[in-house]
């Protein structure tokens, strides 16, 4: 979680991600999202939409990277 403070920040904000501080709360969420189908729909569904409203960031920052590099620099082989 630490390279990736912000997307988990945003995931947690949603109820998309639960962080266990202890084995047995990954049991408690995985029993709530068996017996809850709207609770589980709820955080499938937030989870989907943060990474759909994210795709292709990469390339966006790739773009705004490759025009801040000089057209005159030769690349380094």
């Amino acid at each position: 979680t630490y390279n990736f403070s912000d997307i988990v920040a945003i995931l947690r904000s949603v109820g998309a991600l639960t962080i266990a501080d202890k084995p047995s709360d990954i049991g408690k969420r995985l029993e709530e999202w068996l017996n809850n189908s709207d609770a589980r729909d709820r955080a499938g569904t937030a989870g989907r939409d943060i990474v759909m409203e994210n795709r292709g960031a990469a390339a966006k920052v790739m773009q705004i990277v490759a025009k801040m590099i000089p057209a005159s620099v030769e690349p380094v082989s």
